[in-house]
């Protein structure tokens, strides 16, 4: 993992992954390629781990400037929260977290 990649997962973490360099060169690319296919059953967007994140981001981009929503295929993406019941002090919270 290169320093770029630590970057990157730091900036998912704080929800502001749409921001980088990678992820605005993927979201520029998939706007070129929607402009190039026939239809937009065309494209697929796919990812693992960092890639799926990157995938996300671009599909939200589409889906708020062009309202399409495009197939998505994502593997090991990652899924980073809070210990919730640390933090919040509920009994429902609690019960939640054991059921997931």
């Amino acid at each position: 993992m290169d320093s770029m990649d630590v970057l990157h997962n730091y900036k998912f973490f704080i929800n502001k992954i749409h921001k980088m360099s990678r992820c605005r060169i993927a979201i520029q690319a998939v706007s070129e390629t929607l402009s190039e296919a026939k239809t937009d059953a065309d494209v697929w967007l796919a990812g693992h781990s960092l890639g799926a994140v990157m995938a996300i981001a671009t599909a939200k981009h589409v889906v708020r400037e062009r309202g399409l929503f495009l197939e998505t295929y994502l593997f090991n993406s990652p899924y980073p929260s809070l210990p919730i019941e640390g933090i919040i002090k509920n009994e429902q919270v609690n019960i939640l977290q054991r059921l997931i």
